[in-house]
């Protein structure tokens, strides 16, 4: 699939995916197809300077919040700004929340992290839908970085990307070589920290064949 075609794609899963959660049926493996989909490919960045970095997702995190009269309530869903309106953008989590804060008094955020918008229609411009993909572990032009609160300093990916792929980033999504033959086998599931009892799916994604094991504290091992 080209690039457009890939994006299509996961837009009618994310669709599909917030139709069924807002009729109460079963949604939770329309999110492994998304988590599946979004590991099988890469997220090349490309700033206003024409500057430009390859992210190849290793392990990723599903985040949705649809208003209080929806189930489930993702409380660690943060529903900042950027994870309602910008669709394929970043959201950087001590950045864009110490802005959002600032401007309501709340006490500055400590955790970094970078997560992936995703586009969902909606209703209107009042409907509240938050969804994005925290991106846990990743490789960037060929070398690993891991979210800054887990990792030595050096290799946070918040603090490799930003500021020069904060706004104005072109996000184009390239389907991996790889993906076309395996891409359910080599795609794992595991528990998200933080996940409401109401969602009986781990919402977390990894790839099997990257890491000899993984847990929630897990340790950073060759590839093959």
């Amino acid at each position: 699939m080209s690039g457009d075609e890939y994006k299509k794609h996961l837009e009618g899963l994310i669709s599909e995916f917030v139709v069924l959660q807002e009729s109460c049926k079963d949604f939770q493996k329309k999110m492994a197809e998304i988590g599946t989909a979004l590991l099988n490919c890469d997220y090349q960045l490309k700033n206003s300077r024409g500057e430009e970095v390859t992210i190849t997702p290793l392990w990723i995190e599903a985040y949705y919040f649809h208003g209080e009269n929806y189930h489930p309530k993702d409380s660690a869903c943060h529903r900042n700004a950027k994870q309602k309106t910008e669709k394929w953008q970043l959201y950087f989590h001590r950045k864009d929340r110490e802005s959002q804060n600032k401007d309501s008094g709340s006490r500055p955020n400590r955790n970094d992290g970078v997560d992936l918008c995703l586009p969902v229609k909606k209703k209107s411009d009042i409907e509240e839908i938050y969804f994005s993909f925290l991106i846990k572990r990743c490789e960037i032009d060929g070398d690993r970085y891991l979210q800054t609160k887990e990792c030595i300093a050096g290799r946070s990916i918040e603090e490799r990307l930003w500021p020069d792929f904060g706004s104005e980033t072109t996000i184009s999504l390239i389907e991996q070589a790889g993906a076309k033959n395996n891409k359910n086998s080599r795609i794992k599931q595991i528990v998200r920290a933080g996940l409401s009892s109401e969602i009986v799916q781990p919402w977390g994604f990894y790839r099997a064949d990257c890491f000899e094991k993984i847990s929630i504290n897990m340790s950073w091992v060759k590839r093959r």
